[in-house]
């Protein structure tokens, strides 16, 4: 018994031994538990470090190509401005053939950039350290330092060599110089605990669109030697009612602007435009510009080389006109009148390529009998547009037209001189455009669209190709049968009406919607010519003799292709034909085309250098046989881009030029004389006042004698005679400026500039305007 109690016993002490050591374990796991939050703690806290430092690294990684990126742009600023300075500096003349202003910007920048990047010793390839150079001269407070090798403390950069590119370090051009790339940039950033960031990029640089403005070249006001508002003026038959007689020949040397009208000589005056001197071994250039150059009647007007002139028109009528330098024309030369005389030397450009609008589209008209045009001492030639039958030059209504120029007018003459001004007027008597006023009897349609003519230089004939036929007029709609008696090119407006209103009439004798005629049927011609080129027509109304006859032209529209295309049919299918319609308006044994025209670098078959034409060419060779060039812009890449980039700038820069005296200018809502002159200054002058010296707030006092050249400015017209002061060389009048003796200076005419009887030499005289115009003070 004894011993059973006492296994018992020891039964109960080895349970406490088991408790003790449940006791420990569980403290154990606890520690346990406790120690791998500890850890895992511990272990989120490296992690977040080991995140923060591989960010911090990464950033300032990516701060070293935030740092090389400026640089790069300093440089791109740079090539900016030393491209455009240079493509500016260059005229037109100097530009390769199929160049443009903007082919010269890019090749000028990507070159400026290439000699920044490129290792010297090895052509294509860039150097890692112009890169590098970026990122020292850029670094904030030397806060990041450079590597000089790939794994040692600091920011190295360099080539990517771990790339299947050779050279790894290629310098790529794009096509035609759009952008320049480096490939294969590699930044590698170690800080100074060994945490390493890689990054491998390329860096492109786009080359900037930049649109240039051209020739920079402007002349100061004390360049110039003439300056009107409106219009400069030499006719032997001058008289405005106060003033009459003009110069018979007068010689001009000095930059000129002619104004919102331009120039105008006439009846047998004769002006010379002299050649710009040389000075110091470089080339003078003088401007010449205006709205339009109208010459007629006259014996001689030239301008000699070493001008650059901007016009938007220009009139020859039955005169002899010799044009020499560099021109930029927006619409046409247009020679009329009979046995003119035109020569053309250095470089012509007709900038102006819409094949919508006649005035944007610039030809050569040759509008006159017997018609010389000497081309043999031009350079080059650019003709960007199309002729076109200028429909909207007249206006048949009787009444719209007496609205705008008076009653009285005559009634064979439906002729309008300014179609912009002429439209206003209509609308400002009511007799708008558009239609026929109510309450009014106007009852013709106003011609609304020129016709599109598939040449650049045209022969006023020509005219008569693009006239139907009459053999392909008025058709029975019913049996197809041509309808006699009507089938004729012109017709009245009475037998154009019932031609093309005439309905059809039901079994109840009332007029349905289905016309009776066809007014045209082209399938005869379109058989003659053995192709079909468009299927519509263009009515356009004239007053003849007192009688609105209607001419029914082929319509191409906008359609160029087709317009030159059936021209040139006509060349090839009947050029007999269009010989007899060109040659009694075309000298053809006296007219000479250039050799320099015709040169073809490339051969037979290949493009014209110096020749760029959107339309067929026509001209006589020496043996008077009539020639034609296809139009070459539309197939030329080089020579579209080349019209588009000439368009673009020239326009803009004859305007800027035209009204503000400078090519940057981008407001032409002021005249010259505005700009140039405080007119509400001038406008409160009760007499003409003579500068010698600055001026003083007392205008009672008089002004002391002095040696000096001066100024003289009119509220007013202003007389320069033979009695008139020989040491003015500055005039301004707020009126008409007449110059009846020599004159040394600059003239600037808030109206016109005539120049008058005893007028024979007009120059600059830069030195002494200067002069004169300091004296002219804040009054000027």
């Amino acid at each position: 018994m004894m011993g059973k109690m006492t296994r018992l016993l020891n039964g109960r002490k080895k349970h406490k031994g088991n408790a003790l050591i449940m006791v420990i374990i569980t403290v154990a796991f606890v520690g346990m538990l406790v120690a791998m939050v500890v850890y895992g703690a511990y272990g989120n806290f490296v992690m977040k470090a080991n995140d923060t430092r591989g960010k911090n690294n990464f950033y300032t990684a990516e701060s070293v190509l935030d740092i090389i990126n400026a640089g790069i742009q300093i440089d791109v600023s740079d090539g900016i401005l030393d491209a455009y300075t240079y493509a500016n500096k260059i005229a037109d003349s100097e530009l390769a053939v199929g160049d443009t202003r903007e082919a010269v910007f890019r090749q000028r920048f990507v070159q400026y950039m290439k000699d920044k990047i490129e290792d010297p010793s090895n052509a294509g390839q860039w150097m890692p350290s112009y890169l590098l150079g970026k990122l020292k001269n850029g670094r904030p407070d030397d806060m990041i330092w450079t590597a000089v090798n790939n794994g040692t403390p600091g920011a190295y950069v360099g080539i990517n060599t771990a790339v299947v590119d050779s050279p790894p370090n290629k310098l790529e051009f794009g096509e035609g110089n759009a952008y320049i790339a480096i490939r294969n940039v590699l930044v590698v950033y170690t800080n100074d605990q060994g945490y390493v960031s890689n990054i491998e990029t390329d860096i492109r640089i786009t080359t900037p669109k930049m649109k240039t403005a051209g020739e920079q070249r402007s002349a100061s006001v004390q360049e110039y030697c003439l300056i009107a508002n409106n219009s400069i003026i030499a006719d032997t038959l001058y008289n405005d009612g106060t003033h009459s007689g003009g110069t018979n020949a007068v010689e001009v040397g000095g930059n000129v602007n002619a104004g919102k009208t331009g120039l105008y000589v006439a009846n047998d005056s004769k002006v010379d435009f002299l050649s710009a001197p040389s000075d110091a071994g470089v080339d003078t250039f003088y401007y010449l510009i205006g709205k339009d150059m109208q010459v007629e009647d006259t014996d001689r007007v030239t301008v000699s080389d070493r001008y650059t002139s901007f016009w938007n028109d220009i009139k020859i009528k039955s005169s002899r006109a010799s044009l020499d330098g560099v021109m930029f024309v927006a619409d046409d030369l247009d020679i009329g009148g009979r046995n003119s005389n035109v020569t053309l030397a250095g470089s012509y450009y007709g900038y102006g390529n819409s094949p919508e609008s006649s005035s944007e589209s610039s030809s050569i008209l040759i509008n006159g009998a017997n018609t010389t045009i000497n081309t043999a001492s031009l350079n080059e030639l650019v003709l960007s547009g199309y002729t076109f039958i200028g429909a909207t030059n007249y206006d048949a209504d009787k009444t719209r037209y007496d609205g705008v120029y008076g009653a009285g007018s005559s009634d064979n003459d439906d002729e309008i001189i300014d179609i912009v001004t002429y439209n206003k007027e209509l609308e400002d008597n009511g007799l708008v455009p558009t239609g026929v006023p109510t309450g009014t009897p106007s009852v013709v349609p106003q011609n609304k669209e020129d016709i599109l003519m598939g040449t650049s230089i045209d022969a006023k004939a020509d005219q008569m190709l693009y006239l139907i036929p009459s053999e392909c007029i008025a058709f029975d709609h019913a049996s197809g049968t041509q309808v006699v008696g009507l089938n004729k090119n012109p017709m009245t407006v009475e037998e154009f009406d019932k031609l093309s209103k005439t309905k059809i009439l039901d079994a109840d004798d009332n007029p349905t919607t289905d016309n009776k005629y066809d007014v045209v049927n082209l399938s005869a011609l379109w058989t003659k010519l053995g192709a079909s080129y468009t299927d519509t027509f263009k009515a356009v109304y004239r007053r003849i003799n007192g009688k609105v006859m209607v001419y029914l032209y082929l319509d191409f529209g906008s359609d160029d292709v087709n317009a030159a295309a059936f021209y040139k049919a006509y060349y090839e299918k009947a050029p007999e034909e269009l010989d007899a319609y060109i040659s009694p308006y075309y000298n053809k044994t006296a007219s000479v085309m250039g050799s320099t025209l015709l040169t073809r670098a490339g051969g037979e078959g290949s493009e014209y250098d110096n020749l760029t034409i959107q339309g067929n060419f026509f001209y006589y060779d020496t043996t008077g046989n009539l020639k034609m060039l296809d139009g070459n812009i539309a197939t030329s890449s080089t020579k579209t881009s080349r019209v588009l980039d000439m368009k673009d700038h020239r326009s803009v820069e004859y305007l800027s030029r035209l009204y503000t005296n400078h090519p940057d200018s981008s407001s032409f809502e002021k005249s010259i004389y505005k700009n140039l002159i405080h007119d509400n200054k001038v406008a409160a002058f009760s007499a003409t006042r003579t500068y010698t010296k600055l001026w003083n707030d007392d205008p009672t006092t008089p002004f002391a004698d002095s040696p000096d050249y001066h100024a003289v400015v009119a509220n007013g017209d202003y007389v320069y005679g033979p009695g008139s002061d020989d040491k003015i060389c500055v005039i301004v009048a707020s009126g008409n400026i007449y110059l009846n003796r020599d004159f040394s200076g600059v003239a600037i005419a808030g109206n016109n500039v005539i120049l008058g009887p005893g007028c024979t030499n007009v120059n600059r005289e830069a030195n002494l305007v200067r002069q004169a115009l300091k004296n002219l003070g804040d009054e000027g």
